[in-house]
């Protein structure tokens, strides 16, 4: 069985380089060949987009792919410096946009109102006439999947992503934003060789519910981040509730109920401790352990940012 093994290639204030006159993925270009040789076949990269804020996470002209992170050409050289050896995965954000000017005016690429689910807390008369099939994200306008317009604009971007930038991969973020099919749909049109949502729940039946959805043959079907094991080795280490590592002589979490599905992980940009609050990190190392069902092999993932490219970064400055 072929091993692979991933690295999120970001934090959540990577882009703060720019402050220093430098730019994150020029970082990541010249660490590529300290990552090929650390052993990593995947590397994770931040929002590619343009966006209103500096982590990516809301989306504005999908097409522009100068973001806080660097611009385009620094982007391609990034990745372009990982080829062959390893391939990159992009942090693909659907479930919302941002308007350029104002909430809802959607340009490059430019969409009609009518990609807008009819219940957005922004309102609208022009809005769709489909209800949202997710949770809202009150910060950006709500997606309609179910638009052919929308589910035109957003294949044509990632097969962009693909063409222009050499992306292998997807990890979609905020599923719990939209219906699972959504998932069976851009992954066929896309064909990636990798791709995993961010199903943010502690409990597992929710996420084996979300991985049952985003396709009819459970052969294809998505993998998930392990989150309701995280929490468990959380909790246990903070309140040394070790026999909640147990349950009914299995491993917690998905891992335990449906593993070839199980995207595991202790730590990533969204509980590390830079973003503090209840998924604050107890001083726990960043590693996640992957099967990954749509490359047919058993992978490793594994954030070291914390000790190689901070300290590329600090030696650099």
């Amino acid at each position: 069985m072929k091993y692979d093994v991933m690295l999120q290639g970001f934090h959540w204030k990577s882009h703060e380089v720019r402050n220093l006159g430098r730019s994150w993925y020029s970082i990541i270009e010249e660490n590529a060949r300290r990552i090929k040789n650390s052993g990593f076949s995947l590397v994770w990269f931040p929002p590619p987009s343009d966006s209103v804020n500096p982590q990516g996470y809301e989306p504005r002209q999908l097409n522009k792919l100068d973001s806080a992170y660097g611009s385009e050409s620094e982007l391609i050289n990034a990745v372009n410096a990982l080829q062959p050896e390893v391939k990159t995965i992009a942090d693909i954000v659907i479930n919302h946009r941002s308007g350029t000017s104002n909430n809802e005016d959607f340009t490059n690429p430019d969409w009609p109102r009518e990609t807008i689910v009819f219940d957005d807390e922004d309102g609208g008369h022009d809005n769709s006439i489909n209800w949202d099939t997710g949770h809202r994200a009150d910060f950006s306008r709500d997606l309609d999947h179910k638009n052919p317009t929308t589910q035109d604009g957003v294949s044509k971007w990632m097969n962009l992503l693909k063409s222009k930038v050499n992306f292998a991969g997807w990890r979609y973020d905020l599923v719990k934003g939209y219906a699972g099919w959504a998932i069976e749909l851009y992954n066929k049109k896309t064909n990636p060789v990798f791709s995993v949502g961010e199903f943010f729940d502690n409990q597992v039946q929710p996420v084996i519910d979300w991985i049952d959805s985003t396709h009819r043959d459970p052969a294809f079907r998505s993998t998930a981040f392990d989150f309701p094991l995280r929490n468990t080795l959380h909790q246990a280490i903070a309140w040394k509730n070790f026999h909640w590592l147990k349950y009914a002589d299995r491993a917690p979490g998905l891992m335990g109920q449906w593993s070839d599905k199980a995207i595991t992980f202790l730590e990533n940009h969204d509980t590390e401790e830079a973003r503090g609050g209840q998924f604050q990190s107890f001083g726990c190392t960043t590693v996640w352990w992957i099967k990954s069902s749509m490359i047919g092999s058993k992978s490793i993932l594994a954030s070291t940012y914390q000790s190689m490219l901070r300290t590329r970064l600090s030696t650099a400055t």
